[in-house]
């Protein structure tokens, strides 16, 4: 949580807005933070980035008009909880890539978990005295449909 000191609307801005101008920026916002305009306590926006002139906010942008010279407040302290359709966010999953000519393993196997359907690769390597299972895969996600994606604050 920051606090900024008496930061104020700089131009009038229109409901949809997403860049807000800001004539007075001494607060330090950085991205995540809550603000609302004014007294409307309504209607909180989440800052995507800001600069010394401006503030973005998430999409959809200001649900209300904002007037020039209205004051910009920080939201209270938050635990950020995320709701978000299934299709917003992507998992890709394969079995890591192992070098051509082999490695030290004695065995290699693909077990595919019944409930995700992921497929893990296992590989068993002797060693001294023992033996070591290694479980295996390379993965990657992405936030592919933001506008589908909430922020609750709780």
């Amino acid at each position: 949580m920051h606090t900024p000191l008496a930061d104020t609307v700089g131009a009038d801005a229109s409901v949809g807005d997403t860049e807000i101008t800001v004539s007075s920026s001494v607060g330090d916002y950085v991205a995540g933070d809550v603000i609302h305009f004014g007294t409307d306590t309504a209607h909180k926006y989440v800052v995507k980035s800001a600069t010394t002139s401006a503030i973005t906010i998430a999409e959809p942008g200001l649900k209300v008009a904002v007037a020039s010279g209205t004051a910009v407040n920080i939201a209270a302290n938050y635990t950020p909880n995320m709701a978000f359709d299934s299709g917003a966010i992507k998992l890709l999953a394969r079995q890591p890539a192992m070098p051509s000519v082999g490695d030290s393993a004695v065995d290699v196997m693909v077990v595919t978990d019944p409930v995700s359907g992921l497929p893990f690769q296992i590989a068993l390597y002797k060693q001294y005295r023992g033996l070591h299972y290694e479980v295996g895969l390379a993965w990657g996600c992405e936030l592919i449909k933001p506008e589908h994606c909430a922020i609750l604050l709780g």
